[in-house]
């Protein structure tokens, strides 16, 4: 059977899904503005809504599976102001 994964999230301001970027989701005084989080998967921005195959299991058979991501910050609007950022992103994992 193979094992797959999806990733979804708040879409950054002006992006689409192919992208990776998050939307800065932290509110009120002290969020950075026109920043979010771009997330990579072997050094692409990582595809929102796509099922990715990441292994295949036998019956009964047990397996450790490595799925490496990585996150920088990303601008999205035309200027930025310093400050925290806060994106959040769900990650879908199955088995079929």
């Amino acid at each position: 059977a193979n094992i797959s994964t999806s990733f979804s999230g708040t879409l950054a301001t002006s992006t689409t899904a192919t992208m990776g970027a998050l939307l800065n989701e932290k509110a009120g005084s002290g969020m950075a503005k026109g920043v979010g989080i771009q997330v990579l998967k072997d050094g692409s921005p990582l595809q929102f809504n796509k099922k990715y195959t990441v292994g295949r299991l036998n019956n009964q058979e047990i397996r450790y599976i490595t799925i490496p991501l990585h996150a920088r910050f990303y601008q999205y609007g035309p200027t930025t102001s310093t400050g925290e950022v806060e994106s959040h992103m769900i990650f879908n994992l199955t088995y079929d």
